[in-house]
């Protein structure tokens, strides 16, 4: 899909009569204290939920721990996967949580610093993406990672990904390309 076919066609299918209160600013940092993968007492307990849930899911474990390791991927004091999406390169600031339940129960949820916010993903030293990937939620984002990772697939191109943590979300495409006017 072109960028000017996004644009042209963007309102068409977006909704705009959602309730969103603009006011109310959550507290997103509280999941950088509260990460058991962090706890001296809980971290055992914590990556094994979490490396069970998402080797299950078919990730492999090296792939898992680089979501850990870059900070992507936190479990909070509920033992739920915490997708995090930062506002900023030196990850100080998080702009967005998808939670998702390791449990029985499906459980799912999403929690933005500002409207229109979903999981933002690109490699190191890509500051100019010139393609844009869009997946509707974290999961099925890091699968395509996970391929790319494992040579299953090649993209020539400096590039980024977004969750839109849901198909309502579609305005979240739409901030990404107008702060990266690079992407065609």
């Amino acid at each position: 899909v072109s960028k000017k076919e996004v644009s042209d066609n963007f309102n068409k299918y977006f909704d705009p009569v959602l309730n969103y209160d603009d006011t109310v600013k959550p507290d997103l940092q509280y999941i950088l204290t509260e990460n058991l993968l962090t706890s001296p007492n809980e971290k055992s307990k914590a990556l094994r939920k979490t490396y069970a849930y998402l080797v299950n899911r078919g990730f492999e474990r090296y792939v898992i721990q680089n979501m850990i390791s870059q900070k992507w991927l936190m479990v909070d004091k509920n033992y739920n996967l915490c997708f995090i999406t930062y506002e900023n390169g030196e990850k100080t600031a998080i702009s967005a949580i998808t939670k998702k339940g390791t449990g029985k129960a499906v459980f799912k949820c999403n929690y933005t610093a500002e409207r229109y916010t979903g999981f933002y993903y690109a490699p190191k030293n890509t500051d100019n993406p010139t393609e844009l990937f869009v997946f509707e939620s974290c999961i099925d984002l890091f699968s395509f990672i996970q391929l790319i990772w494992q040579k299953r697939t090649t993209v020539n191109n400096p590039y980024c990904c977004i969750s839109l943590n849901g198909a309502y979300n579609q305005k979240y495409i739409y901030k990404v390309l107008s702060q990266y006017p690079s992407i065609k």
